[in-house]
């Protein structure tokens, strides 16, 4: 079984059909047999809100997991929303919660199956499951899992920072995406979306700017034609000012253009791209170079242990606007916050830990100010993007350890 073929992967995707929500165990195996006659230990785990449904099976020496996406908008989508802040999948690699936590239970679902050291494994998603698949991918990547992982996958958003997507690229990818499919552009950047951004919470835009696509991007059109691309080309967020309720419409996981149907209508006549059967990859994007600084700034921090010992730091010379300061609210009980300007950063679990990230981004700032001579609001964004990411996350090394609530 080659992931690559175009034959089979349009196999899997009737597959992963039939795990949509007016699916059954019988239609999963039925599926199954059709496509695949000479599979085995067919398993099917049937959609338990939020979650979707999920099914495995074997042929040969492949072992295939799959996953459909979204099955509701309520327990889906909005799951997505509400759970915004990293999941680290490794100290250097996130994604949202809502990926990480289907991609256990894929992986739960993995762990049910005997796999011999030379087997091929096969992570096949759709949507939400998609995205879930790349991540598990990426799991078994940093967990050092040394066998074949090949990931095919129909309308995944975008899955995780630069960290997660280096991770993936040590599976073999089949991305594949239709020209109008919103959710494969999800969530977009900040100059696609302006409007959109502006809107948006300050630390949440932060977070949902820095996510990036998988590898093995492929654009299927109508007519059969596949390009190999980053990300679909005809997608427009204009001034779409909320990104809930663009999900619940042209934009969002029922949209027609996002539907299974919509990629095997789409498949039954496709062409590979021009190395015939060959994926071919999209460039990596570059990355910033204030990522590029505010990060190594970060980590020469916590290799030093000094972002906990900042007594005495002189901000003066900081632009007011960007000063952060440690803020108490309410009484009863009472809520630690860091603030910068008129914008909520973060909510601490103590006092001290609040002034602890409120003085050690200023020491941040500071040290920016020092190289540029003036602190644009790109080299601002990247500086406390990568520092609440490390805050937030046990694994980073920070000292003392901090424990960002919100």
């Amino acid at each position: 079984m080659n992931i690559l073929s175009r034959s089979v992967a349009y196999s899997l995707g009737r597959t992963v059909l039939a795990l949509q929500p007016t699916g059954n165990a019988g239609t999963y195996l039925r599926a199954v047999q059709e496509a695949f006659p000479n599979s085995a230990n067919v398993r099917y785990i049937p959609f338990s809100s939020p979650f979707p449904a999920m099914g495995i099976f074997t042929e040969g020496t492949s072992t295939v997991c799959q996953s459909y996406g979204v099955s509701d908008l309520a327990g889906g989508t909005a799951t997505f929303f509400t759970s915004w802040q990293p999941a680290f999948v490794s100290p250097t690699a996130w994604t949202n919660p809502s990926f990480l936590a289907l991609a256990n239970r894929m992986r739960a679902l993995l762990n049910t199956v005997s796999l011999s050291p030379g087997d091929r494994l096969i992570l096949v998603g759709h949507s939400w499951g998609g995205a879930a698949a790349q991540v598990l991918a990426a799991q078994l990547a940093w967990s050092g899992v040394s066998r074949d992982i090949q990931c095919l996958t129909f309308g995944s958003p975008k899955i995780g920072n630069s960290g997660l997507v280096q991770l993936l690229r040590a599976a073999t990818c089949l991305r594949l995406m239709t020209s109008t499919d919103a959710v494969a552009d999800s969530p977009p950047t900040i100059s696609e979306a302006p409007v959109l951004y502006a809107s948006t919470p300050f630390l949440l835009s932060l977070v949902y700017s820095q996510y990036m696509n998988g590898p093995g991007g492929v654009e299927v059109a109508q007519d059969g034609t596949a390009t190999a691309r980053p990300s679909p080309s005809s997608v427009s967020w204009g001034v779409v000012d909320n990104l809930y309720a663009a999900a619940s419409g042209s934009l969002g996981p029922f949209a027609p253009s996002h539907w299974m149907g919509a990629y095997l209508s789409a498949m039954s006549s496709w062409r590979a791209p021009s190395a015939g059967d060959t994926l071919v990859e999209a460039p990596t994007p570059p990355v910033p170079s204030a990522i590029t600084r505010a990060e190594w700034q970060l980590n020469a921090d916590m290799i030093e242990g000094k972002l906990g010992a900042t007594e005495g730091l002189n901000v003066a010379y900081i632009p007011p606007v960007y000063v952060a300061r440690a803020q108490i609210v309410g009484s009863h009980p009472r809520t630690y916050i860091v603030v910068q300007g008129a914008d909520l950063i973060c909510t601490c679990a103590t006092k001290s830990e609040a002034h602890t990230i409120a003085k050690a981004l200023n020491r941040l700032y500071r040290r920016l100010l020092e190289d540029s001579q003036s602190l644009s609001k790109t080299a601002f964004n990247d500086a406390i993007n990568y520092f609440l990411l490390a805050a937030a996350n046990p694994a980073s090394g920070i000292t003392p350890t901090l424990n960002v609530t919100t």
